[in-house]
């Protein structure tokens, strides 16, 4: 099942000449490890997902955990996805907490508790090995690098 909102935002990324495919953990054959981006659990939000699924193999991973119902989140989204567009030597896979039902951040979801997520946004990077290299302030500090280095932000927007 193709949603409204993921077919727009393939139709928009062919439109920008990103390379997306909507990745969905019950269905690993729509993840192409070589695109930029993609959402990992949109099909299923809140679903664990197959670590080794989500990982280049040739370029770091940036892993943006958000969910719905977080102001904070929905800010950086359009960032992290200039990221994607701005950055092609990292990828960037979008994990949602939040399952179909809750009504708040999904602190309990699969998601979550596979990835120990206590705060969000979250960002891990993990490099080409699939080795965890940033977690915490250290991969905010190097998410927030990036979008200074491509111009998404500007000294004045910290």
């Amino acid at each position: 099942h193709f949603g409204l909102s993921a077919f727009l935002g393939v139709l928009c990324a062919g439109f920008f000449g990103l390379s997306v495919s909507p990745a969905y953990a019950d269905d690993p054959t729509t993840i192409d490890p070589k695109d930029s981006y993609y959402e990992a659990n949109k099909q299923t939000p809140g679903a664990r997902v197959d670590f080794k699924m989500i990982l280049a193999n040739d370029k770091p991973t940036l892993l943006f955990i958000h969910s719905e119902h977080c102001g904070p989140c929905k800010r950086m989204a359009p960032k992290i996805h200039k990221l994607a567009e701005a950055k092609p030597d990292i990828k960037v896979v979008e994990l949602m907490l939040d399952g179909e039902a809750e009504k708040a951040i999904g602190w309990e979801s699969a998601a979550a508790k596979q990835f120990n997520i206590h705060a969000v946004p979250a960002y891990l990077i993990y490099d080409k090995d699939g080795k965890q290299i940033a977690s915490g302030t250290k991969a905010k500090d190097n998410v927030k690098g990036w979008l200074l280095e491509t111009g998404i932000i500007t000294e004045s927007d910290k």
